[in-house]
């Protein structure tokens, strides 16, 4: 179970934070030290393939510079992305625990809460595996791999800042996986030491429809950063 659990996380990982390059998003900070403030190896997950983060145009996401996200964060990212931002059948939200509770907060200018919670539409609605919530009609995903400790323009360097999380926008339909080989247990006895070696192994890859040069092609992920505690 907890092979299975490292391989999963491993993927999510991938699929959110993965940069095959030297720069995520197409900005020019380096990402060598993104995950976590730790240098990322050759090895890392992370490495795998290009994720959301990478696949997110830089210059046209959103710097909320706020210790609150409002709903104009929200509407800015699906305005940014064009006719991919149109169908919220079609977008999640996806964000850690910590931009969870801030979406929580969100209130319109009445002082309604913008963000419904499944209590008021799971009976008449097609959830999405893991979600928590909705915003305009998009389902909310949480993640503990969406980082917290980005610093204001959503990366993590070597020193200063480093508290701050993101909100990701995606759009569904624009990314896939290729899936070779399903996940694999195999073990075997050594007896000399009179243990097992259990080895997991699975070949796949993600990617998106689009291109992921900064400021070009079709933007079908985006993100709201400088979210501050």
């Amino acid at each position: 179970d907890k092979l299975v659990r490292a391989m999963t996380d491993a993927e999510e990982d991938a699929t959110i934070n993965g940069n095959t390059s030297g720069n995520l998003g197409g900005g020019s900070i380096s990402d060598s030290k993104d995950k976590d403030g730790v240098t990322i190896t050759t090895t890392s997950s992370v490495k795998a393939w290009n994720g959301y983060r990478d696949y997110a145009p830089y210059t046209s996401c959103v710097d909320a510079a706020s210790t609150e996200v409002s709903v104009s964060n929200i509407r800015d990212m699906r305005q940014n992305m064009g006719k991919y931002g149109v169908n919220p059948a079609d977008l999640a939200l996806v964000t850690g625990p910590m931009g969870y509770i801030k979406m929580l907060g969100m209130k319109d200018a009445s002082g309604t809460q913008i963000l419904q919670t499944i209590d008021k539409y799971g009976g008449q609605a097609t959830l999405v595996t893991g979600e928590l919530g909705r915003v305009d009609g998009i389902p909310i995903i949480t993640s503990e791999l969406v980082r917290e400790t980005l610093d204001e323009n959503g990366q993590v360097l070597a020193s200063g800042t480093a508290d701050r999380t993101m909100i990701l926008l995606v759009n569904r339909p624009s990314f896939l996986y290729g899936d070779f080989r399903p996940m694999r247990l195999r073990s075997r006895d050594l007896i000399e030491t009179d243990q097992s070696v259990l080895v997991i192994l699975q070949r796949l890859t993600f990617a998106s429809w689009f291109g992921t040069a900064d400021g070009a092609g079709d933007k079908v992920c985006l993100y709201t950063y400088n979210l501050q505690p």
